[in-house]
């Protein structure tokens, strides 16, 4: 099997190399699978973090980040793709 390209050197790993990843994983995680679904779908239906042109963010639903997406130069909606 090929090693998997990319990820970090961890000196607490030794040689092996460490993959970094968002941590929602942690949000989502728990014994009881209905919980589970519970947060998963929280996590996966609460929206979406935009920014601004001014700067600023905002939290948005995903149909409102979709549209605003759409709305984009492709210059722009690249840096968010």
């Amino acid at each position: 099997m090929a090693p998997v390209r990319g990820g970090f050197y961890n000196y607490l790993m030794g040689e092996q190399r460490d993959w970094q990843s968002c941590n929602n994983c942690q949000s989502v995680c728990h014994p009881d699978p209905e919980e589970r679904k519970r947060r998963h779908k929280l996590l996966v239906d609460s929206g979406v973090v935009i920014q601004n042109p001014d700067g600023s963010l905002e939290a948005v639903s995903p149909q409102e980040a979709e549209r605003r997406l759409a709305a984009m130069s492709p210059e722009v909606r690249a840096l968010y793709e």
